[in-house]
């Protein structure tokens, strides 16, 4: 899962361009996330190998060992399809439990991918984990007070780099704000 965060983030600074910001610190968190599936899978390696985490819970429930008409519930209580596949669900929910702070953060941003879908489906798969919805929540927040905050200054009071991140979102981005 992590792998294809990495990919889609090649895909995007390959859209935007190579000579930004953006794309800068957007090749650096490339960088940053390999290195974490590099040391994730020798993390996974040593834990399988016998190291457990000495929790009565696993941190990803087994599909086996969740209460699924309870999620299929609270999946439909909250809008989604009476018809949902609950075991290609919980493969999305295993992701998401897998995904961090900051790609749950693009996830919500970039695909519109529904935060209360997501923490249902995470509540259920690895309740320690459901924390980091709200966690990228607040991430994707102060990145919009920030936008919305270059937006408000004028175009000649600007920095370089705050040009720059508009220009790479689009042109014209502030129009309407």
């Amino acid at each position: 899962m992590q792998l294809e965060h990495a990919l889609s983030l090649r895909t995007l600074l390959t859209t935007i361009g190579r000579h930004s910001t953006l794309t800068q610190i957007l090749r650096k968190s490339l960088r940053l996330e390999l290195r974490k599936l590099i040391t994730v899978v020798g993390v996974g390696a040593f834990l399988i190998v016998g190291c457990g985490t000495g929790s009565s819970e696993p941190e990803i429930k087994p599909y086996d060992a969740i209460d699924t008409a309870a999620w299929h519930a609270a999946l439909v209580s909250a809008g989604a399809n009476r018809n949902a596949d609950m075991r290609s669900l919980y493969d999305v929910a295993t992701r998401d439990c897998n995904a961090t702070v900051d790609q749950l953060a693009l996830q919500f941003t970039l695909t519109g991918a529904r935060p209360d879908i997501t923490r249902i489906g995470m509540t259920y798969a690895c309740p320690s984990r459901s924390n980091k919805v709200d966690q990228a929540l607040k991430s994707d927040q102060q990145t919009e007070d920030d936008f919305a905050r270059i937006c408000r200054t004028p175009p000649e009071k600007r920095t370089h780099d705050e040009q720059q991140m508009l220009d790479a979102v689009s042109p014209g981005a502030c129009s309407g704000r």
